[in-house]
C-alpha cells in the first residue's frame, strides 16, 4: 500500500472542471435542527448525466484545455469532468441545502418510526476530494468543506445515531484510502469506517490482521472512463485490496430481475475487466443481498442501506451480527419500515457518500422507501 501511494504523490498536475457546473441557487428554507450551520464554499450542484439509479459521477467526454498554473505553482489542465492531480482524479461536492435536509429528514422519519424495534445509525463518507488532496490545491477550488456539511447533516437529525468519520479518514489522509481512478474508498478506507461503526455501536471491532488479504491489481475505475481513458490516470491503474471474512459465512444476492443467487462476500475477481474489480464487493449492486454468519446463533441483524460505497465496509460488519440484510436503495422497491419490523432488526445503518446526499434523485429514490 506504502508503494501505491508513493506513486500518487510522485507527480503532481491538476484538472479541473468549471464548463460543466451548472449552478441552483441554494434553497432558503431553515435548517431542521437548530444550531447547525452550512457549509461554506459553493452552495450548487453540478448537473450530472448519471441516470436516477447511478452514482452521481459526471460522465462527459474528455475535453483539453491549454495548460495553467495554480496557487500551489502546480501544473493544472481541464479533462472533462473529474479534476485529475498527476495521476489521481477527485470528483467536486457542492452542497445543496434543500437535498440535504430532505435525506436528514427521511433518516430521522425511520429513526422515529422504528423507536423500540430498531438503532438506526447514519454513515455519510467523505469524498477524497476533501480528505487525501494536497491542501494548496483543494483551497483554491470552489467545492463545499464536507467536513460542515456532515455536521450540518447530523446536526439536523433525530433519533439517529451519527457515525462521523471525517477526522479520522483525515488522520489517515497519507494512506491509501481512496482509488485513484475512480470515485470509491478503498477497504482500507472503509475498515477506518467500520471501526467508527463499532464505537458507536460499543462493540470492540476485529483487527485487520484476522482477515486474509487478496489483491487484484489493473483497475481503472470511473474518473478513468470520465476523462475519455486520461493517460495520466492509465499510466498507474489501482490495486483492489480485500479482506476475507475468517466466518463460516453464506450469502445470496437477489438481482433485478428477482433471482436469487448464491454468491461469495469477496469474489476472485482478477480475470474481470479492469473496470469491474470493484465488484469483488459483496457481488457488486444488486437490490436485496442477504449474509448470513453460519458462526452465530444469537439472532443479531442489521440492514445497511447503501450505494456501492458501502459494499467494501460490509465484510467487515459479518463477525458482529448473525444476519446482514443489504438493501441497494436504488433498486430495492419495498418498504424498509415493513422490513425491519416484521424481521425484528436489532441495527440499521445508512452508508452514503457525500454525493449521494446532495443527489435529488437519489435522495427520492431513498425518501420512497420509507413511508
Amino acid at each position: 500500500m506504502n508503494d501505491l501511494f508513493a506513486k500518487k504523490s510522485s507527480r503532481l498536475t491538476a484538472v479541473l472542471l468549471a464548463a460543466l457546473l451548472l449552478c441552483m441557487p441554494l434553497s432558503s428554507c431553515g435548517s431542521q435542527g437548530g444550531g447547525t450551520t452550512e457549509p461554506t464554499g459553493e452552495t450548487a450542484a453540478p448537473t450530472d448525466g448519471s441516470s436516477p439509479a447511478e452514482e452521481t459521477t459526471a460522465t462527459t467526454a474528455a475535453t483539453t484545455l491549454p495548460t495553467q498554473k495554480d496557487v500551489s505553482g502546480e501544473q493544472t489542465q481541464t479533462l472533462g469532468a473529474v479534476l485529475v492531480v498527476g495521476d489521481t482524479g477527485y470528483e467536486y461536492y457542492n452542497f445543496v441545502r434543500s437535498v440535504a435536509d430532505q435525506y436528514a429528514t427521511l433518516v430521522s422519519r425511520l429513526g422515529t418510526r422504528l423507536q423500540g424495534v430498531s438503532t438506526v445509525y447514519d454513515m455519510v463518507v467523505p469524498t477524497s476530494i476533501d480528505i487525501t488532496l494536497q491542501d494548496s490545491v483543494r483551497a483554491g477550488l470552489s467545492t463545499s468543506d464536507q467536513g460542515q456539511a456532515i455536521e450540518y447533516l447530523y446536526g439536523s437529525m433525530i433519533n439517529v445515531t451519527p457515525v462521523n468519520l471525517y477526522d479520522t479518514l483525515k488522520s489517515h489522509r497519507d494512506e491509501y484510502l481512496y482509488f485513484r481512478t475512480d470515485h470509491h474508498w478503498t477497504a482500507l478506507g472503509a475498515y477506518y469506517g467500520y471501526e467508527q461503526f463499532a464505537k458507536a455501536k460499543g462493540v470492540e471491532p476485529v483487527s485487520l490482521d484476522r482477515y486474509t488479504t487478496k489483491e487484484f491489481p489493473d483497475f481503472l475505475g470511473a474518473f478513468y472512463s470520465d476523462t475519455g481513458k486520461s493517460p495520466a490516470l492509465a499510466q498507474n491503474p489501482d490495486t483492489v485490496v480485500a479482506y476475507e471474512p475468517f466466518n463460516n459465512t453464506t450469502m445470496t444476492f437477489t438481482d433485478r430481475n428477482g433471482k436469487e443467487t448464491p454468491w461469495q462476500v469477496i469474489t476472485d475477481v482478477s480475470g474481470w475487466a479492469s473496470s469491474s474489480k470493484y465488484n469483488t464487493f459483496i457481488g457488486g449492486d444488486n437490490p436485496y443481498t442477504h449474509i448470513v454468519n453460519n458462526d452465530l446463533s444469537d439472532g443479531s441483524s442489521c440492514v445497511v442501506i447503501k450505494e456501492s460505497f458501502g459494499n467494501a465496509l460490509i465484510p467487515f460488519l459479518i463477525p458482529h451480527y448473525q444476519d446482514i440484510h443489504v438493501i441497494d436503495y436504488r433498486y430495492y422497491k419495498q418498504s424498509i419500515v415493513d422490513f425491519c419490523k416484521n424481521n425484528q432488526i436489532q441495527d440499521v445503518l445508512f452508508i452514503n457518500n457525500m454525493s449521494a446526499t446532495r443527489s435529488q434523485a437519489l435522495v427520492d429514490q431513498m425518501d420512497a422507501l420509507i413511508p
